[in-house]
């Protein structure tokens, strides 16, 4: 906190109000650093509380930098600060938290996944006991397409610090037992949450400015391997669906009309299930086919295309090879 305020103004003011104590901190920043100790001192503290309903902190800056007040005079600055808000503490303002830019509410889009009869989402709850231990909960399914949506979603401690992640940190291209392909268009409906809670912050595995994962954290390797495993299902279906845009099944549902069918849910309101589930389908038999390829000089290959009568040199292996099958395999 003190490494923003500063960066901020050259005053802030701190008041917080408790059930069981009450303080009030100012600080002039030019007298604070005149001052040998740096020490902050309280301006008043008082052990009566207040009403819980009256709890609460408020942060005063004053004294802006320049530069800052030129920031907040832009229209484009606040909209990307509302957006960015909204993105980190997504799910403390989806528990109850409420934030406003100039006075004007912050609205975000809650944390869902796609459920019906037939398709569920996977959910999973890890406890890593010590001193204090790191609760994890694991989500994972289908969302809309949207290939920049796509990917985990990291929180610590309500903290958003990995958004729509796509690499390897969070498992795409690993092969950790289960084989996870890179990203993929195909992939656009996949939908990853992993939330980490911890009384200790320290044993939590994000960054030291907490705006990203420290993937060698030994509690974040430990989930990331079943992040690994609860993303296969999930892959394993959007390929199935993909593979039924080419070879629809007979006499079944399609995928593509069920997860149209299924509806958005909170992932808090989702049931405990260790695997995304949908309906068994037959295996997708692709025609008993192989490529063959060879290089020809240009010349040659332009004047079989003006004799076969063809545009593509595709067309033109074909019909030579349907010519030479004919007069040589063929049983006459």
């Amino acid at each position: 906190m003190k490494r923003g305020l500063f960066k901020l103004g050259n005053y802030f003011e701190v008041r917080s109000d408790t059930t069981s104590d009450r303080f009030v901190l100012k600080v002039d920043v030019q007298q604070w650093r005149a001052d040998p100790d740096w020490h902050f001192r309280f301006d008043s503290i008082d052990r009566q509380g207040v009403e819980s309903d009256e709890a609460g902190t408020m942060i005063e800056v004053r004294e802006l930098h320049p530069s800052v007040s030129r920031d907040f005079e832009r229209q484009q600055f606040l909209n990307d600060l509302t957006e960015r808000i909204a993105a980190v503490h997504q799910d403390s303002m989806d528990r109850g938290l409420v934030l406003s830019v100039n006075g004007v509410p912050i609205n975000i889009d809650p944390a869902q996944l796609l459920e019906s009869d037939e398709l569920k989402a996977a959910c999973e709850e890890i406890v890593l006991d010590g001193t204090s231990p790191v609760d994890i909960k694991l989500y994972t399914g289908l969302g809309t397409s949207s290939p920049t949506a796509a990917g985990w979603y990291v929180f610590c401690n309500g903290r958003a610090v990995l958004e729509a992640d796509q690499t390897i940190v969070t498992g795409w291209g690993a092969d950790e037992g289960e084989t996870i392909p890179r990203m993929h268009n195909q992939f656009a409906r996949f939908r990853g949450y992993a939330f980490f809670t911890c009384d200790d912050a320290g044993r939590l595995p994000w960054t030291t400015t907490k705006t990203g994962v420290d993937a060698n954290s030994d509690v974040f390797r430990q989930a990331r391997s079943r992040m690994v495993k609860l993303m296969r299902p999930v892959i394993d279906f959007l390929n199935q669906l993909d593979r039924e845009k080419d070879a629809p099944p007979a006499d079944m549902e399609l995928l593509e009309d069920m997860v149209n069918a299924a509806q958005p849910k909170r992932i808090g309101e989702l049931a405990t299930i260790s695997r995304f589930t949908a309906p068994p389908r037959p295996k997708v038999r692709l025609p008993d086919t192989q490529s063959i390829q060879f290089r020809v000089e240009k010349e040659r290959a332009d004047k079989a295309k003006k004799v076969l009568k063809v545009s593509t040199l595709g067309e033109v292996g074909r019909r030579t090879f349907d010519y030479f099958y004919k007069l040589e395999c063929e049983e006459t």
